[in-house]
């Protein structure tokens, strides 16, 4: 077929216009579900948009948990110890009031403070005998007399 130049308008779109159909065929073959994938696009853009808003609610209202949970597990912790120095203080013989005193990580290392502890408040010490609050036995008048030369020296017998 030998080159034949086109040189009028209407040859040109003799020529043209099948070739521009059948691109266009193909280019609607293409993108038939244009308008499906858009409509899915924008249904995803707003659920993206919601579930973006309620991530939002969620971190606003949990926001404070994570401090809420540590300052909780250190009450915890803190009645933990608590109750390890008061069991061990009760089963060692610690006085109530010295539990508080104990030092120590692990139950071991507050019995040993325990221990000490006891062996300090356990220190014998001489101590002073009690007076007499007993009448001495015999007679009436010599005990009251007694009394009250007692009362007014303070020095007694």
């Amino acid at each position: 077929m030998p080159f034949e130049p086109i040189t009028t308008e209407e040859a040109f779109k003799a020529a043209i216009d099948p070739l521009l159909k059948q691109e266009r065929e193909t280019l609607e073959k293409k993108f038939a579900d244009y308008e499906t994938i858009k409509g899915t696009a924008t249904e995803s853009a707003k659920k993206a948009a919601t579930l973006e808003k309620a991530l939002e609610e969620i971190n606003k209202k949990y926001a404070g948990i994570d401090k809420t949970v540590e300052t909780l597990t250190g009450e915890n912790n803190g009645y933990k110890s608590q109750l390890l120095k008061l069991r061990v203080a009760s089963e060692v013989g610690v006085p109530y009031t010295l539990a508080e005193r104990l030092k120590g990580d692990s139950e071991e290392d507050v019995r040993k403070d325990a221990e000490a502890i006891l062996k300090l408040v356990n220190k014998s010490s001489p101590t002073a005998p009690l007076k007499d609050n007993e009448p001495p036995a015999g007679d009436n008048k010599k005990v009251a007399l007694t009394g009250l030369l007692h009362n007014l020296t303070n020095k007694g017998e």
